[in-house]
């Protein structure tokens, strides 16, 4: 009879000589992504993530990427004379994605949408063959999921007093403009000492990022909005 202690060794070595190779590499593809699959039956929304831009690299010292490589214009270089704390106007990030990889994502049959220069992707609808081709190609670092969303509308509430004290005249000494009920958040912030300092944020271009907006809002003037972009839709 044998001891319980060989047979545990002896079950243990059958295992290691039974047990396949586990592969130690991360599947390009993420899991979500074949679990979408076959809930769509028209294809799926993917990011498809590049490794690189292919760019020659430069002298010795290292790329050189100049500003009209890339699609900044002379507002935005502009802006970063201004403000920007990482070396030159410029980096890889502003760079095209290289026109082949694009082109070599729209041949497997997917529809390409959005090509982003930040994220080195394009987003595209794609069948489940489509993205196994995708994932086969040399410089796409990942598959994944287009982010998605659903608005949720709250239930209308009771009407209530209106609990705000009555807003206060402000002091003519101190500035000359009148902030209504708006006046304890902007001041937080310090926009009313600024403009008492004389900062009236003439000429200057926001970009505001939000998950949706009511255009028709009395603090949206639409003839001041230069452009719009939906990430979503």
């Amino acid at each position: 009879m044998h001891s319980p202690q060989r047979q545990f060794v002896i079950l243990v070595l059958a295992f290691a000589v039974a047990a396949p190779a586990v592969a130690v590499e991360p599947d390009i593809v993420r899991p979500n992504v074949w679990a979408a699959v076959q809930q769509m039956s028209e294809g799926t929304k993917v990011w498809v993530m590049f490794a690189d831009k292919a760019r020659v690299a430069g002298p010795a010292s290292g790329p050189i990427l100049q500003p009209s490589e890339t699609p900044c214009g002379p507002r935005a270089l502009q802006r970063r004379r201004l403000r920007r704390t990482a070396p030159g106007l410029v980096d890889e990030r502003d760079a095209r994605v290289p026109d082949a990889y694009v082109d070599a994502v729209r041949d497997t049959g997917a529809t390409v949408h959005i090509t982003s220069r930040w994220l080195n992707a394009v987003s595209a609808t794609a069948t489940a063959a489509q993205i196994r081709a995708i994932s086969a190609l040399p410089f796409v670092r990942s598959v994944q999921l287009v982010g998605r969303g659903r608005r949720v509308f709250a239930p209308e509430p009771e009407a209530a007093p209106n609990l705000l004290p009555a807003p206060q005249p402000l002091d003519a000494t101190t500035t000359n403009l009148y902030y209504g009920s708006s006046y304890d958040q902007l001041n937080q912030i310090n926009v009313i000492a600024l403009h008492n300092l004389g900062y009236s944020g003439a000429g200057i271009v926001l970009g505001v990022l939000d998950t949706g907006f009511y255009k028709d809002h009395e603090s949206i003037q639409t003839e001041r909005i230069l452009a719009e972009w939906d990430f979503v839709n």
